[in-house]
């Protein structure tokens, strides 16, 4: 699509809803909708080739589309900015809130293939959330296609497998299960058989086991934080001695996290060299508790990022590496991205990963038994983030998949 067509469909689709918007007393809701800051107008301008410049008019440059667009510009972006741009335009929200049995028939009927979070979404902790064994198995029955996205790193696939069989799930194959740990260990071992020195390829993590299990199954030799005799006191760690085929550092989910391992990671961390790779993002982890906050893996890297003056390269959702692991993985499922559903409890990995899918964006479901709820989808749909905006929101799985009426 051309930028001359982008700029004449984004300049109707506003004349409409500012049309609609006064026939109904919506204006300044409307205005709202299509705000965009001056430094922003200013970096898109600045962005874009001289010889567009003339072809874009006043109107457009004050659009949420072209805030959009100056972020990412490919066709299938245009078409999740059109589908996302006429609903705003016609006042209806951009995504459907599951509240029926037709609702319900039309998201089986839609997707054949269902990618499930696991954390807020069928379990918290040890418990399973309710009704989410019976959506599982709904869905099996109907001969659809399960599998499981997880970010959480601190179990292995085989060990999320034993965890699905303990908490009462149908068994689960470890080969429709994926990790950020399994995705860190892939990609480390890419970036490692590529290193010009083969002699510094061992893999130091700072995680639980699991994360080793990854590592060691995939082919790489690795040194677990845990399992390394490290300084007590901060003299002590002047005489460090540094492990010198180290040429990764992984920083994942780890419930015994410390000061000793952060340091040890940040030490490795000084050669330019050497890999740096994050598990995930996620800050928190879901509870049912608004009192108590639970921190995630994110936390736990960004002491590492702070202390090494360095940024880790994340490949947990919604990282393009996720994807990239998950196709290989999943390549034998024959998956349909036009008829498959990703469903999860966060807004900023589950969604966002789901509209940031290669080669085009997927249906995605919120479910509000985790990170985020219904009130944070009207936040992010103000502030015209249409890549976190899920298609669908339910209460629950069961809510969404589980006809009321059978």
């Amino acid at each position: 699509m051309s930028l001359r067509s982008v700029q004449y469909y984004i300049c109707c689709s506003l004349s409409v809803a500012f049309k609609q918007s006064m026939a109904t007393s919506r204006y300044l809701h409307t205005v709202q909708l299509f705000k965009i800051s001056k430094r922003s107008i200013t970096q898109f301008r600045y962005d874009l080739k001289g010889d567009y410049r003339s072809h874009l008019c006043n109107h457009c440059y004050n659009s949420t589309a072209y805030n959009l667009l100056e972020k990412q510009r490919s066709n299938q972006q245009y078409r999740l900015l059109s589908k996302y741009t006429s609903k705003m335009a016609s006042g209806k929200p951009p995504y459907k809130v599951i509240s029926d049995d037709a609702d319900r028939k039309h998201l089986l009927d839609s997707f054949d293939t269902f990618l499930f979070d696991c954390d807020g979404v069928l379990w918290e902790c040890d418990k399973p959330i309710g009704g989410s064994i019976d959506a599982i198995n709904f869905l099996l029955e109907n001969q659809k296609q399960v599998l499981f996205i997880t970010n959480n790193s601190s179990k292995s696939r085989s060990q999320y497998a034993e965890k699905f069989k303990k908490l009462g799930f149908t068994p689960v194959n470890p080969a429709n299960i994926v990790t950020s740990g399994s995705s860190a260990a892939y990609y480390a071992y890419k970036l490692m058989n590529q290193k010009a020195d083969q002699s510094k390829t061992t893999v130091f993590y700072v995680g639980m086991p699991a994360l080793g299990e990854e590592l060691k199954k995939i082919g790489l030799k690795s040194i677990g934080a845990s399992d390394v005799d490290l300084p007590k006191m901060i003299p002590d760690w002047q005489f460090f001695q540094k492990d010198p085929s180290v040429g990764c550092v992984i920083v994942g989910a780890d419930w015994f996290f410390n000061y000793a391992k952060a340091t040890a990671a940040a030490c490795y961390l000084v050669r330019d060299d050497v890999v740096f790779i994050g598990t995930n993002t996620d800050a928190r982890l879901p509870t049912s508790n608004p009192e108590i906050v639970n921190c995630g893996t994110g936390s736990i890297i960004k002491m590492v990022e702070s202390g090494s003056g360095r940024n880790a390269t994340y490949v947990g959702k919604p990282e393009p590496y996720m994807w990239e692991h998950v196709q290989y993985e999943f390549r034998g499922t024959n998956i349909d991205l036009s008829r498959t559903l990703m469903v999860g409890d966060t807004l900023y990995t589950d969604i966002l990963f789901a509209n940031s899918a290669k080669p085009n964006p997927i249906a995605s479901l919120l479910v509000q038994t985790g990170n985020h709820k219904l009130h944070h989808v009207e936040e992010v749909v103000s502030r015209g983030d249409s890549k976190s905006v899920p298609s669908f929101v339910s209460k629950s799985l069961n809510d969404a998949l589980i006809p009321v009426c059978k």
